[in-house]
């Protein structure tokens, strides 16, 4: 078993160590941005100082439905590259309730932040504003607002327009992101 086992492995080394060719960084000498159509495009959203990532990403995330209607808050971190051709992929993808994130620490450029505002139409009038609803206690609710805040996050990821890679030592580079997004009710 152990001669098995030891030959398996001298035949698929050359394989795994092939497989491993492709470098992450998450230092660059020029991170990943985007074309000048998709700035253009994108240039209306001051308050992320155009950083590209942000500006695709706040384009395409939304707060799903059953989360707002439960009340749901939470903290969806999720990790994705941008590889050598400059498409994003999400490589992980988890949800944490408020309460999880209590001793969480998490830079100030790592953090963003998804909010909605409750409000109820009157009579078929104007919306007016109202407290969020709190938040439902019913597991298999609250499992599928979870379920359908981290969908959103795996959309919006799949939804990037395509970028212009990142650089290092005048290489293209995969580069990986780390972010946390605070889904939140005002």
């Amino acid at each position: 078993m152990y001669r098995r086992t030891l030959l398996l492995l001298l035949l698929f080394a050359p394989t795994l160590l092939a497989a491993q060719d492709t470098l992450l960084y998450t230092q660059v000498d020029t991170l990943p941005s985007l074309s000048e159509q998709e700035v253009k495009r994108l240039s209306h959203f001051d308050r992320v100082d155009f950083d590209p990532v942000l500006a695709a990403f706040y384009q395409h995330i939304r707060y799903p439905r059953i989360a707002r209607e439960n009340g749901v808050m939470a903290c969806v971190p999720f990790t994705f590259v941008i590889d050598t051709s400059g498409v994003a992929t999400l490589e992980s993808v988890s949800t944490l309730s408020l309460k999880e994130t209590e001793g969480l620490k998490v830079p100030k450029d790592e953090l963003l932040r998804i909010s909605t505002i409750s409000s109820r139409s009157v009579n078929n009038g104007p919306s007016v504003r109202v407290p969020p609803p709190s938040q439902t206690q019913n597991p298999k609710r609250l499992a599928k607002a979870h379920l359908a805040l981290a969908e959103s996050i795996e959309k919006c990821v799949a939804d990037f327009p395509n970028f212009l890679p990142g650089w290092y030592q005048g290489q293209k580079v995969v580069v990986r992101y780390q972010r946390y997004a605070l889904f939140y009710m005002e």
